[in-house]
This record gives structure tokens, sequence and C-alpha cells, in this order.
């Protein structure tokens, strides 16, 4: 869970990129610029077929972030316990997602 904290709290680093299991398809992320001046960190995971569809995953609100459904929904990757594994049900198989 200490991995799953630090993902969510701090971003994602290259280096605890680098020990994430790999999904169907290649995965890219980084930050959007705002026209306040902000940014918005983004993550896309690729599916492993090239002409799919793009699902844009905009959920958030109070006390909950979209990331949260790279780890505990459709995304694909699943905590066991303390172990990070790929979701076999993910909708990376099928469809290119963007968080």
């Amino acid at each position: 869970m200490n991995l799953y904290l630090l993902l969510i709290s701090f971003g994602l680093s290259l280096t605890v990129a680098s020990l994430l299991p790999p999904t169907w398809g290649e995965q890219s992320y980084g930050l959007l610029p705002l026209l306040n001046g902000g940014d918005m960190f983004y993550w896309l995971f690729e599916t492993s077929e090239s002409q799919k569809p793009l699902i844009l995953w905009l959920e958030g609100g109070p006390g909950i972030s979209g990331m949260f459904q790279i780890f505990e929904g459709m995304g694909p990757y699943r905590f066991e316990g303390e172990n990070l594994t790929l979701n076999q049900y993910s909708w990376n198989s099928v469809f290119f997602l963007f968080f």
C-alpha cells in the first residue's frame, strides 16, 4: 500500500514507473499546461492494437482523484494485499485509456 500512497501523493516518478508491471501497450505520462498557468498530470495507457478508441476518464471531486481508477477500477493495475499486479480485466486490453 505504500507504493500506492507514493504514486498518489507525489505523482509518478521515472524510478517508480520502471517498477510497475508492463501493460498491454505503451504508456506515457506528463504534465499538460493549463490556461491559468498551472499544470495537470496525465497518464496514457495504449492498447496493443493501434486502431482502437480512446477513453478519456475524468473522475474526481472532493476527496477522490481520477487516478484512483488506475489501481482500483478499470485501469491496468490492481493491488492484491501489498503487491501491485496487472489487472486482467482492464479496459486497457481493448481501449486506449487517458487518465
